[in-house]
C-alpha cells in the first residue's frame, strides 16, 4: 500500500468517524481516507492534497498539517487557534462558520437544510437522517469533497439519489 500510495500521490482524507466515511465515500468513492494511524506523517507528506476532519483523535496530527492541506472544524463545538499551517475550513450553525447550514427542517424519513457557501445557498435532501448531530456528519463530508474540487450543487445531487 505505501509504495503504491508514494507513486500515485491521491488526495488522503483522515477521519476517525466511521459516519463521516459513509457519506464521503457516498459523494467520492475514489477517495482514499484512512484512521489517525502512527505512519500518517508519511501518508500526509506523500499526498496529493490531505485533508483532515478534526475531532478528539486528530488534534495531535494538527501541528503535521502542511500548508497545502485543510483541516476542517465544527464551528459550533470546536475553537481554533494559530498551531496549524493548514486551510482552516469551518461548518456550522453559528454566523461566522464558512459553510453556514440554515433552514433544517426534519421530515418523516429525510431532513432537508441549506448551506449557504461564498454567497451561494444550495438546498440539500438527504433520505435517513434523524438527528442534528449525523447533519453535523454529513456536512463534513460535503466540506471534505468541495475541498477535493467538487461543487455543491453536484454534491446534492449525488446525495439525494
Amino acid at each position: 500500500m505505501i509504495f503504491s500510495f508514494y507513486f500515485k500521490r491521491p488526495a488522503l482524507i483522515i477521519t476517525s468517524d466511521e459516519k463521516i466515511k459513509k457519506f464521503i465515500l457516498k459523494i467520492n468513492s475514489k477517495i482514499l481516507i484512512l484512521n489517525p494511524i502512527k505512519r500518517i506523517k508519511f501518508f500526509i507528506k506523500y499526498s496529493r492534497l490531505s485533508i483532515s476532519i478534526s475531532s478528539f483523535e486528530t488534534k495531535e496530527l494538527r501541528s503535521f498539517l502542511p500548508p497545502r492541506s485543510y483541516l476542517i472544524l465544527n464551528y459550533d463545538k470546536e475553537s481554533f487557534g494559530r498551531e496549524v499551517l493548514a486551510n482552516i475550513v469551518s461548518y456550522g450553525f453559528e454566523k461566522g462558520s464558512d459553510f453556514l447550514i440554515t433552514d433544517l427542517n426534519f421530515l418523516d424519513k429525510e431532513v432537508n437544510f441549506k448551506i449557504n457557501y461564498k454567497g451561494s445557498t444550495i438546498p440539500f435532501w438527504i433520505k435517513n437522517i434523524k438527528e442534528k448531530q449525523d447533519v453535523y456528519f454529513v456536512v463534513a463530508a460535503i466540506v471534505a469533497n468541495v475541498c477535493l474540487g467538487l461543487n455543491l450543487v453536484e454534491i446534492s445531487k449525488k446525495l439525494s439519489n
